[in-house]
Formats: structure tokens, C-alpha cells, sequence
């Protein structure tokens, strides 16, 4: 099933992941090494993001291990 045949979903969950995708898509695949931690943790984030996070508080949080 395409995108956009999905079902319209705003939840956090979908959005993250739509985020996720997007955000996958623009960075270079020669700068960045894409495998499941990369994208289990820009998930991560982009899931903070969606309860409002700022971005620096985001990788603030990343480096302490939360």
C-alpha cells in the first residue's frame, strides 16, 4: 500500500514516521550510515518532536541517554 492509499492517521505514531521518512530522504546516504540504529533512533526523535520538543532539547537528551 502506497501513502496515498493509507488510511488518514494523525496520530503520533504516523507522524513520527512520515517525519522519519522525510527527514531519512534529505540526508545524504555517503554522509550517513542508514542502518537500524540510525533509523530506530531518528524515529526516537522525531517521536519526541511530535509532544512538542524542541530539537535541542531532543539531542540534549540523546547524549544523556534518555
Amino acid at each position: 500500500m502506497s501513502n496515498q492509499d493509507a488510511p488518514a492517521d494523525n496520530s503520533k505514531e504516523r507522524v513520527a514516521f512520515e517525519l522519519m521518512q522525510y527527514l531519512s530522504g534529505m540526508e545524504s546516504s555517503e554522509s550517513v550510515k542508514k542502518d537500524r540504529t540510525y533509523y530506530l533512533t531518528l524515529y526516537r526523535q522525531c517521536y519526541k518532536a511530535t509532544f512538542g520538543d524542541s530539537l535541542p532539547e531532543i539531542l540534549k537528551n540523546e547524549t544523556l541517554g534518555r
